[in-house]
């Protein structure tokens, strides 16, 4: 890219984690050239500029209610399948790959379509790319017993061996 593009990120209005990746994000860009503005959007109105466009480029989360890869990745089918592409790009090769993982049977199989659809994403096409890991923190009082505190928020709450200890 030429010394001197410009663009504006719009961030969500959120200090925790949203700001701080906003500012090693500007950084990291002016460091190849790039004249980055930041614009902060309010939290509650930030998913309608995400869905009408608004933007050049703009920070998104990706965070389903369950762990299950026809949930979590339909975001990054085509415009015109998802709505929730808010990059409007269309792909037909990671439509492709959506299916076949979504139809394999064997689990194996459905795993090698999941690591081919993340690599166009991510390295052949770079429709996005991830920023943060989010570090998962439960503090629960020591009267809490039974319950394993798992990698993440959705897999393994199995509450029904789960008491309070007096």
């Amino acid at each position: 890219m030429p010394d001197g593009f410009a663009f504006t990120f719009k961030n969500r209005g959120i200090p925790q984690p949203y700001e701080a990746i906003a500012i090693w994000l500007i950084d990291q860009w002016r460091h190849i050239g790039l004249n980055v503005k930041m614009e902060t959007i309010e939290a509650s109105a930030h998913v309608s500029y995400l869905r009408r466009g608004d933007f050049e480029v703009a920070s998104d989360a990706q965070c389903s209610f369950i762990v299950e890869p026809d949930i979590d990745i339909q975001k990054f089918q085509s415009t015109g399948i998802s709505d929730n592409n808010y990059s409007r790009y269309k792909d037909p090769v990671l439509d492709d790959l959506f299916l076949k993982q979504a139809r394999a049977l064997d689990p194996e199989e459905r795993k090698r379509h999941l690591r081919a659809f993340e690599k166009r994403l991510l390295d052949e096409e770079v429709h996005y790319f991830y920023t943060l890991q989010w570090h998962r923190i439960v503090p629960h009082s020591a009267k809490v017993q039974g319950w394993t505190i798992t990698p993440s928020h959705y897999l393994n709450q199995q509450l029904d061996t789960v008491w309070l200890a007096e």
